[in-house]
């Protein structure tokens, strides 16, 4: 077993002992990324759920095409996705190529996942390579200039962790950080053209005197330093 399987399959070993990680849930459900992501996706004929779990997401949007299909590196949690219908499969982005013809599918969704593989540049031409063309790419990973951790790196001195799997490893296994300016320039240069970025802010944040105080300060800014996410969907138009 490789390194990075053997992370992965520790954490979702932890994650399949508590019964709410499956997905016997309706939308919404409490999750920032898949709830905001749950509102992009489009009707289709085919999907496919990258970093797919238990199937968690697959399930949600299964009603808005004809097939489903996911791919994670842990078996334990593809077994599971497989259990409620979910085509998935068990794939290591960082040694393998996506098995599916070019242009197969309409809708691609990769959440929380371009941050642990070894070469996002592998991974971003992989998945326009089965895009089709005028397909939709939803993408989502850690906002690096969110206000919160931009403080933790100046005022404190420390690197924020962006992850909520720390207790297994140093940061859940995240190798890269972004912001949307990277983002926007990797999928520029595989085709895509970013049309929308959606606001993943934290709900608690919206409460808070600061936070509607520098919402005023416009979108763009908003977009770059209060979303704690990159979440944006792409259409595939090379």
């Amino acid at each position: 077993m490789r390194a990075e399987e053997g992370l992965y399959k520790k954490i979702w070993d932890y994650k399949l002992k508590d019964t709410h990680h499956l997905p016997k849930i309706k939308y919404p459900t409490g999750s920032l990324r898949v709830d905001e992501a749950f509102k992009l996706v489009k009707q289709g004929k085919r999907f496919l759920d990258v970093g797919c779990g238990t199937g968690t997401f697959a399930y949600l949007v299964k009603e808005r095409f004809d097939e489903v299909y996911g791919v994670d590196i842990e078996e334990t949690a593809v077994k599971e996705a497989k259990k409620i219908g979910v085509k998935a499969s068990t794939l290591n982005l960082n040694e393998q190529k996506f098995p599916f013809a070019d242009g197969y599918f309409d809708t691609i969704t990769c959440l929380a996942v371009i941050e642990h593989v070894f070469e996002p540049e592998v991974l971003i031409a992989e998945l326009a390579r089965v895009t089709k063309r005028g397909g939709m790419l939803i993408l989502d990973t850690p906002n690096m200039r969110y206000l919160k951790y931009l403080f933790s790196i100046v005022i404190n001195g420390e690197f924020p962790k962006t992850s909520g799997d720390i207790e297994h490893s140093y940061d859940g296994g995240h190798l890269h950080y972004f912001t949307f300016k990277d983002i926007k320039n990797l999928l520029s240069k595989y085709g895509f053209k970013i049309d929308h970025h959606a606001k993943a802010h934290l709900p608690e944040s919206k409460k808070k005197l600061w936070y509607k105080i520098l919402r005023l300060l416009g979108s763009g800014f908003e977009r770059e330093f209060l979303s704690i996410e990159i979440l944006v969907s792409a259409q595939k138009i090379k």
